[in-house]
């Protein structure tokens, strides 16, 4: 026996061992571009940076106060808040006005989108009609859209520590409406307009994180805040809403809020967006919950006029399918989702952005794309699974928001 028949044989479960680890190695290796077929992609688009306008002589925070008891989680809590729209705000006929929420000033600016002419200057939303207390209270978002129906587009701006307020178009300036006459501390960080209930008229849904009357931003409270219960099943955040739209005028809109629109799990996730599409072409939207903390949550609409109902969906696990990547049981954050047909079928699919960078407690981003068996859809079960890894879109970064969009006019 010569020496090498003696190496093999006195080292072979070692051999065999390091064997194993080499092929379960290359065939757990994620797939990665080169260069040149980065280059070839990135070819296409072409993009100007422009900074968002501010006002001067405000004054500036790096960091939001906090209440005491979250002291040593000032950091994370400050994080959010950062948000931008695009509307028609000066009745031009185009969507070149911006609608933005500047955290560094805990300012709503309404300006021109650079570049489109200095059509007016630039100016806040100030709350000045009802409580607001600018130590205690921060906004969060800015939606345009036209709330009474007369042609103008309105605003709605949602808040930490109160409720959102509607800012309804005027010849001159806007009029100042709660949406809610509750007074509530309300901790909302998504929102949006869709017609729920099929009456032509866009409803309001609510997406709340904090727990509802919660304290977060006074320095001054001696109350103890909850965080979350979990960091991958968490269901005592602030309660998620939906007010069906109910009247207007010239001068503002009436909403009704619908009691327990949800069961108790999806309506207290901590929800860090909200979207709406219709999914099986009946022509109602479904429902769909990214939630920080636990699963994200869709529902299929089977509502009447005036009357809500919605039926949680989750989509089935295959053999080889992380339990993660199936829709309705991801564990961790969900920041952002939009709506596109990706694969051609006539039915959007949908993408949801989550954190998905290297040792930053990646998840990746999921693509649930459809397998047009909407027919599933009245079992419950959600018609989609996730290619976000073939179609390389799972990894990126922090991804706090996501939108699809024709950027190079390919159709």
């Amino acid at each position: 026996m010569n020496r090498l028949e003696k190496f093999i044989r006195g080292h072979s479960k070692s051999i065999l061992a390091l064997g194993l680890i080499l092929v379960l190695f290359s065939v757990s290796r994620l797939p990665a571009l080169s260069m040149a077929e980065r280059d070839a992609i990135a070819s296409r688009f072409a993009f100007t940076r422009f900074p968002l306008p501010e006002l001067e002589n405000q004054p500036y925070q790096v960091e939001r106060p906090t209440n005491p008891s979250l002291s040593r989680h000032s950091g994370w809590i400050s994080a959010v808040g950062a948000a931008v729209a695009l509307g028609d705000l000066d009745g031009d006929g185009w969507d070149n006005d911006l609608c933005h929420v500047e955290t560094q000033s805990n300012q709503v600016i309404i300006s021109p989108v650079p570049g489109t002419g200095n059509r007016y200057q630039p100016f806040t939303l100030n709350v000045t009609d009802f409580d607001y207390n600018d130590q205690t209270m921060a906004p969060m978002g800015c939606i345009p859209s036209d709330l009474n129906e007369d042609g103008l587009r309105d605003l709605l701006v949602y808040y930490w520590g109160r409720t959102p307020i509607a800012f309804i178009k005027q010849d001159q300036g806007y009029l100042q409406q709660q949406i809610s006459q509750k007074r509530e501390k309300w901790y909302t960080n998504a929102a949006t307009f869709s017609d729920l209930d099929g009456d032509g008229h866009p409803d309001l849904i609510i997406g709340n994180y904090f727990q509802d009357n919660a304290e977060i931003l006074d320095v001054n409270s001696q109350k103890i805040e909850k965080m979350q219960d979990s960091m991958t099943r968490a269901y005592n955040g602030g309660k998620n809403r939906v007010f069906l739209w109910s009247d207007a005028s010239t001068t503002g809109v009436t909403y009704q809020e619908v009691q327990d629109a949800f069961e108790e799990k999806i309506a207290h996730g901590w929800t860090l967006a909200v979207g709406t599409a219709d999914l099986d072409g009946d022509l109602l939207p479904e429902i769909y919950f990214a939630n920080d903390f636990g699963p994200d949550r869709l529902l299929h609409n089977r509502s009447t006029r005036g009357h809500l109902q919605f039926a949680l969906l989750e989509g089935q696990k295959g053999l080889t399918t992380p339990n993660s990547k199936v829709l309705g049981h991801d564990g961790f954050k969900g920041m952002g989702v939009d709506f596109g047909d990706i694969n051609h079928d006539g039915l959007l699919d949908i993408y949801v952005s989550n954190i998905a960078s290297e040792y930053a407690l990646e998840e990746s981003h999921f693509l649930f794309t459809s397998t047009g068996e909407t027919e599933k859809m009245s079992r419950g079960i959600a018609p989609y699974v996730d290619k976000s890894e073939p179609l390389g879109v799972s990894r990126s970064g922090w991804s706090w928001e996501t939108k699809f969009g024709d950027f190079d006019n390919d159709g």
